[in-house]
């Protein structure tokens, strides 16, 4: 199984014309953390290609196999440096839950994983494969506040509920409130008589009524996309591990106690998981 998706190389020599040996890669010009977004580059029949971003010159040789000239331009994973450090060398340091220290609550984290209790783990996957399967199997054992994040969309998990549903809801109970309004005022209220119109006219409330569903539907749809995407939540803790900065698929398990972090870590080992991180919310 291949370990990445595609070979990745930069520029930090600066050379005029960097030679490579495949076809599909992703140039990240510079190494990190001064790297600009990984971009995937296809060269079809072509043996010229020009990355769209740093404009680096690659030319394909056949002879060359997979590899680069100069040979310093490919990149690989154990040369990066993420921007909290060096990356961790050993898996016990992996396994060690990291517990950040919360305000007001620095004792009862530090308890919480002494006992085992890191109600959220994250764990990378090279391969994509591993990380649907590490997925799905989290689902079926009933773990299912997870999410996922990757270089490249991924169906392990169900992207978030269709705000569809729900605006015709709300845009149809809005109809039938305006149109109840509509009907309590002019069988209650003040009844103008107008042209022989009578109390209950549905071509003179359908105006009203359609105005007050379309109210419904885009006060609904505002409040039902901020709270899939986490607003106003502005900042998400995961952001702040350096597993996000890499070019990795990586699955978050959330809202674990100790008996169903200590299963989501053995899933995520048996799938595959290079590298698995625990740490209290």
């Amino acid at each position: 199984m291949e370990a990445r998706a595609a070979p990745h190389f930069h520029n930090e020599p600066g050379v005029a014309q960097l030679r490579i040996g495949v076809r599909k890669f992703k140039c990240i010009g510079a190494l990190p953390p001064f790297d600009h977004p990984h971009v995937f580059i296809d060269m079809g029949e072509s043996d010229e290609a020009i990355c769209p971003y740093c404009a680096t010159h690659f030319h394909y040789e056949e002879r060359l196999s997979g590899l680069c000239h100069p040979p310093e331009c490919a990149y690989r994973l154990e040369r990066e440096v993420s921007f909290e450090g060096p990356r961790p060398a050993n898996a016990a340091a992996l396994a060690k839950p990291a517990v950040p220290p919360a305000p007001g609550g620095a004792r009862a984290a530090r308890a919480k994983a002494r006992a085992g209790g890191a109600n959220e783990i994250i764990a990378s996957f090279a391969v994509k494969a591993m990380a649907v399967e590490a997925a799905a199997r989290l689902q079926n054992n009933g773990l299912d506040k997870l999410q996922t994040y990757s270089p490249i969309d991924t169906e392990a998990v169900p992207k978030a509920a269709s705000l569809s549903f729900l605006m015709l809801f709300w845009s149809l109970l809005g109809a039938a409130i305006g149109l109840a309004i509509e009907i309590y005022a002019s069988v209650n209220g003040d009844q103008l008589a107008i042209g022989g119109r009578p109390k209950i006219s549905s071509s003179s409330f359908l105006a009203i009524a359609f105005e007050f569903g379309l109210l419904f539907a885009v006060v609904s749809g505002f409040v039902g996309l901020f709270m899939t995407i986490g607003l106003p939540k502005l900042y998400a803790p995961i952001g702040a591990s350096w597993r996000m900065k890499r070019d990795e698929w990586v699955v978050l398990v959330r809202g674990l106690d100790s008996k169903e972090a200590k299963c989501a870590r053995e899933i995520l080992s048996a799938c595959g998981a290079s590298e698995i991180e625990g740490r209290a919310q």
